[in-house]
């Protein structure tokens, strides 16, 4: 390279140096996060998480058809009557077991607590 050529260069680079400089600092890009629906987001410190606590999911038991659901029938038990008198016990959908309690019987089904890392980018 000639004398000029690196000259011009030197000028050129020179010149968006200060193009820069006039411009101003350099924003600084932080990522902001968030947690998907259902999940609270908790601080503590310079931590975050997405927390969710343990609940019971509660639904009603049901009865093989032709039978109707009677309160208490057997002490506290719920029982499923059918037309001829014979009786059996209600049943629960998958996943849930029955609460026999006094008064109406439920479904119940324990759900634990949820604790995850942040997984979505806030735009």
């Amino acid at each position: 390279m000639n004398v000029r050529c690196r000259r011009a260069v030197s000028r050129t680079l020179a010149g968006i140096g200060l193009a820069l400089l006039a411009a101003g600092p350099v924003a600084r890009v932080e990522a902001w996060w968030t947690c998907e629906p259902g999940l609270n987001f908790e601080v503590s410190g310079t931590k975050a998480r997405c927390v969710k606590a343990a609940e019971t999911l509660t639904a009603t038991p049901h009865c093989p058809a032709g039978s109707q659901l009677k309160v208490d029938l057997v002490g506290r038990s719920d029982r499923c009557q059918k037309p001829d008198g014979y009786h059996v016990g209600p049943g629960c959908s998958t996943g849930y077991s029955l609460a026999q309690k006094t008064g109406a019987d439920s479904c119940q089904k324990q759900m634990g607590a949820i604790e995850k890392a942040p997984s979505m980018n806030v735009p």
